[in-house]
């Protein structure tokens, strides 16, 4: 369901598609319906460093975490801190000398890369998760300068969960569902016309497209509106 890799985001010219406010190296998408933070470069995740590690992509954690995104937001964060106590112990262990600096030093990038676009004004969801990052990350250095290198790892990780929660993909998927389920429970309670009921799943449509394609603020505006037509709560 998700590329962890972003392209790189060019300069808009004047007068260019207004999709996304973009600097040099980072861009908010989709913002007038729910913004998203595509952060101009990849962003580490736990397959990223199980992958460099010797890990395999078929692996039962890298699994769970790929399947953790399928759930709300609180969900999915619940199911990866469980999944961190049992996979990070084994990840450290085969990390080389420098990997978790590396990790830390990267992660810093990661952050730095939407530093100037706090001059236009970055959306309070979204900063929201910013700050829970920088915070992990801060966290992550101390543990590593007092060599608690397994603690520190798990926090460099939810640092990252927390940029990815905001990434197009991200956002895509979490709007997808949310309006998947919405058209599913009124289809049950046969509480719309059919004519509403038929524009929501045109939305739907639209939107697994653009998901397909990698379009995701296309994939954001269909959902979204689907979203709205069918009075489905958006997800936090």
């Amino acid at each position: 369901m998700r590329s962890l890799l972003f392209v790189l985001v060019a300069v808009m010219a004047a007068g260019a598609c207004a999709d996304a406010i973009s600097d040099p190296t980072a861009a908010l998408m989709a913002q007038e319906t729910r913004t998203a933070l595509d952060f101009g470069g990849a962003v580490p995740s736990l397959t990223d460093v199980w992958v460099r590690s010797g890990g395999i992509l078929d692996e039962v954690p890298v699994r769970r975490w790929e399947d953790s995104w399928e759930l709300p937001t609180r969900e999915g964060r619940a199911l990866r801190a469980l999944l961190y106590d049992d996979a990070v112990p084994v990840l450290f262990g085969r990390l080389r000398e420098g990997d978790l600096e590396k990790l830390l030093v990267d992660m810093d990038s990661t952050l730095a890369r939407v530093d100037r676009l706090s001059a236009i004004g970055i959306p309070e969801r979204l900063s929201r998760r910013l700050d829970s990052a920088r915070e992990m990350l801060t966290r992550a250095w101390i543990l590593a300068e007092e060599r608690e290198g397994a603690s520190s790892l798990a926090a460099a990780l939810q640092a990252s969960d927390y940029l990815l929660e905001v990434t197009p993909p991200h956002v895509a998927a979490q709007l997808l569902v949310s309006a998947e389920g919405g058209v599913r429970r009124i289809s049950a309670e046969d509480s719309y016309s059919e004519e509403m009921l038929g524009r929501a799943e045109r939305l739907i449509d639209v939107a697994r497209e653009a998901i397909h394609e990698g379009d995701y603020a296309r994939a954001i505006r269909g959902s979204y509106y689907a979203c709205l037509l069918l009075g489905v709560e958006l997800p936090d």
